[in-house]
């Protein structure tokens, strides 16, 4: 692999830089459970919550009947909902936040009009 980055890396007319980066899944999920721990955040298991889960079967149903750009950007999401490790009110706000930038790029490319770099700022 790191070859192959070296050799595109000498044939690439614009790239100054390739960057690996190798993800330990244990040591991450570790991570962030001392992280939401350190900060006081609370996590929320939505499967079988009796509130949550009628929302959350609802979101998963609506998720796959978007159109196929907006599903792959709620991909994140679904894989989320479909995850029995719960959410954190932060995760909800990270995805919230991509979410509406996904949306809103995809309405604006419909109706023919580019989304300017400050409007996605403003969201």
């Amino acid at each position: 692999m790191v070859e192959g980055m070296r050799l595109w890396l000498r044939h690439s007319e614009m790239g100054e830089e390739v960057q690996l980066v190798l993800l330990n899944k244990d040591e991450a999920d570790a991570f962030s459970a001392a992280m939401d721990e350190a900060l006081g955040r609370a996590i929320e298991r939505v499967i079988d919550h009796p509130v949550a889960e009628p929302l959350r079967l609802q979101l998963l149903e609506a998720l796959t009947q978007l159109p196929t750009g907006l599903r792959k950007a709620a991909e994140p999401l679904t894989d989320t909902l479909q995850s029995a490790e719960g959410l954190t009110v932060e995760l909800v706000c990270t995805f919230a936040r991509a979410w509406v930038e996904q949306l809103a790029t995809h309405l604006l490319s419909e109706a023919g009009v580019k989304p300017s770099g400050e409007f996605l700022r403003s969201i």
